[in-house]
């Protein structure tokens, strides 16, 4: 019988490991979600600062605006309203769009 308690204790060791990485696994997940649903936020106030009405009038854009949905489809988000804050896994045509038309409009206002 001198083997099977080593051999137990050894499969202990590794459960207690593996339970621990299990357990920094669901903080991780934790702190994600908690900075996705940051994320979302922050680009649902942007999304809709941008296309709210003040009296049929657009609103002046900023460098901050324009930086900030530049960085969150930089970060990997959407910013179209087709797939608005969805995860982006490569370019996006109607993002670009977005992008380039906020671009325009700063050069035609100045």
């Amino acid at each position: 019988m001198g083997p099977l308690p080593g051999r137990i204790a050894r499969l202990e060791f590794m459960v207690k490991d593996l339970l621990f990485e299990l357990d920094e696994v669901k903080k991780l997940t934790r702190s994600l979600e908690q900075e996705n649903q940051k994320l979302r936020r922050q680009l649902t106030e942007a999304y809709s600062q941008y296309h709210s009405d003040d009296n049929n009038k657009k609103p002046e854009h900023t460098d901050e605006d324009e930086s900030t949905l530049m960085r969150l489809y930089n970060e990997g988000f959407h910013i179209c309203n087709v797939k608005f804050a969805q995860a982006r896994e490569e370019q996006c045509l109607f993002c670009l769009g977005l992008l380039r038309r906020q671009g325009d409009d700063e050069v035609s206002e100045g």
